[in-house]
């Protein structure tokens, strides 16, 4: 107890709480929808199953584990950060 007119200053306990961040990786197809063909993923705006991409030029294939855009081209990656999609096409 102070005196009339002093300031009495009590000491607190304070916690500091760090908050670290926890990355997951969230899904980047369509809920319900298959994320990959092989190893290669395989992110909405494209593709497997109808409802799964946005129309049918987004349409995938997967056949044993290979992914093609149509009977001729391959796909080997999609990046939707870098908007490429790296494809082997086959010319005659």
């Amino acid at each position: 107890m102070g005196l009339p007119g002093m300031l009495v200053l009590i000491p607190l306990m304070i916690r500091l709480i760090t908050i670290v961040p926890v990355v997951t990786k969230a899904s980047i197809a369509k809920l319900g929808c298959p994320t990959k063909c092989g190893d290669l993923e395989i992110p909405y705006s494209f593709g497997l199953n109808e409802g799964c991409y946005l129309d049918e030029t987004f349409l995938i294939t997967c056949n044993n584990n290979k992914v093609a855009i149509s009977n001729n081209v391959i796909v080997k990656n999609i990046s939707i950060k870098d908007c490429k999609m790296c494809v082997l096409h086959l010319v005659t």
